[in-house]
């Protein structure tokens, strides 16, 4: 647990802050309704004086997502699926398209 202290107003005497707190928090509500959370794998680069990550941070996102959407249980089987339902030549729209200019109907 990362701590830092944090001095009330005025009177000296000194505070614990739990600065991870909100991570807690909306990991239990992600665990209270059934959705799944990423976790950070790596640590994301950020702007200097800024709380948004570059670009190096973001492709280290980028890559903490890949990893959990192919190594995930649920994630892995639900894109497997849609990885073997996808035909790369089976294409309806281009049948629809292709009757539709034949038959003269055009928007």
């Amino acid at each position: 647990m990362k701590l830092a202290v944090m001095q009330s107003s005025g009177k000296g005497k000194l505070y614990p802050i739990y600065y991870y707190r909100h991570v807690d928090r909306l990991k239990a509500i992600s665990d209270r309704i059934g959705a799944l959370m990423i976790p950070n794998k790596r640590s994301y680069t950020r702007f200097v004086n800024d709380a948004h990550a570059n670009v190096e941070g973001n492709r280290r996102m980028a890559e903490d997502i890949f990893d959990f959407l192919i190594t995930n249980e649920k994630t892995s089987r639900v894109l497997r699926k849609a990885n073997n339902s996808i035909k790369v030549h089976d294409t309806p729209w281009r049948k629809k398209t292709h009757s539709a200019y034949k038959s003269g109907y055009r928007r």
